[in-house]
């Protein structure tokens, strides 16, 4: 089904394709950086705008932080920052704020970052794997305060995450 606007036609259908369903059988393996790579500037505005949208409705989603990361987004600034505000989950706080980062190098985000890994629940039963996104998340800031903290997990108990510490760390 395709719309008109300004002049263009717009497959109704692109957002679902940038960012599909939140579930393994639409997430695994998925990537839409050649979706993102073929937009014409107008697409993009479009997309873009309808990005902005879902972040309000999706806070927490990472694929849609992500495809504005990788474009270089900052009208979506003031949307990631009021999900940081809000959020009440250390993990995604470190991720918001891992990629508020990534597009404006805004300094205060690596303390705020290094405070919500800080307070991860380890009695939470995904702990484990939380950390191994983690790393990728602290890993972004490319600081040497959050790379020490990834460093104190190269020798840890569970192999995953030592395995994955010491390859972000590039060991």
């Amino acid at each position: 089904i395709w719309e008109t606007r300004k002049g263009k036609i717009m497959n109704k259908n692109l957002i679902e394709q940038i960012i599909p369903n939140a579930d393994r059988n639409h997430r695994d393996n998925f990537s839409n950086i050649s979706l993102l790579d073929k937009l014409t500037n107008n697409e993009w505005i479009y997309v873009e705008g309808e990005l902005i949208k879902l972040l309000h409705e999706f806070p927490e989603d990472n694929l849609i932080y992500e495809t504005l990361v990788y474009k270089q987004s900052t009208k979506c600034l003031s949307v990631m920052y009021e999900n940081l505000i809000n959020c009440k989950c250390e993990f995604s706080k470190l991720m918001i704020a891992s990629n508020i980062f990534s597009i404006n190098q805004d300094v205060d985000m690596i303390k705020i970052g290094i405070k919500s890994f800080n307070n991860f629940d380890k009695t939470d039963g995904y702990y484990n794997y939380k950390l191994i996104s983690a790393f990728t998340f602290l890993k972004a800031f490319n600081n040497k305060e959050t790379n020490d903290i990834i460093l104190k997990f190269i020798q840890y108990n569970d192999s995953l995450v030592s395995f994955n510490a010491n390859r972000l760390l590039g060991f």
